[in-house]
């Protein structure tokens, strides 16, 4: 995983954080690479943002626990910033 890699994803997961999920769903939207790239941050963000059922069943069985516990990440530093 390369420096900037890792710079991007922190980014990322400090607006889902701060509830910038529209924003960042854009990102993914304009930018197919980073669908790619960062997988469970996108279905994160679908799951985030609600709405996208149909585009969360192709979520590959085998990222689901990692999507799960990014979620329950966020939603701990959330409760930790907004109460």
């Amino acid at each position: 995983m390369t420096a900037d890699k890792i710079v991007l994803d922190e980014f990322i997961l400090s607006l889902l954080i701060h509830k910038q999920n529209n924003l960042v769903f854009n990102y993914f939207e304009i930018n197919p690479k980073a669908k790619e790239h960062y997988k469970p941050l996108f279905y994160a963000t679908l799951k985030l943002k609600g709405g996208m059922d149909q585009t969360l069943l192709k979520m590959p069985p085998e990222i689901s626990q990692n999507v799960d516990d990014i979620i329950s990440f966020i939603r701990t530093k959330q409760d930790f910033y907004y109460g």
